[in-house]
């Protein structure tokens, strides 16, 4: 599951269209802000505008 702005970011890099906080706002309500603030930054720091942008992309060699 997502507990930190860092899942969140890896989570996106293997291609997850989507993420999803839940029970964890149970015991850190606050988590939601961090891990947005996180991510942008992190976003911002890289000149990347979405995050859909983080995708790793897989490149195939054609098989000779």
């Amino acid at each position: 599951g997502i507990a930190s702005g860092p899942d969140v970011l890896k989570f996106f890099m293997a291609g997850a269209p989507a993420v999803q906080l839940g029970t964890v706002l149970f015991s850190k309500p606050t988590l939601l802000h961090e891990v947005k603030t996180g991510v942008d930054e992190f976003l911002a720091a890289r000149g990347v505008t979405h995050p859909h942008q983080l995708r790793l992309q897989q490149t195939m060699t054609p098989a000779r």
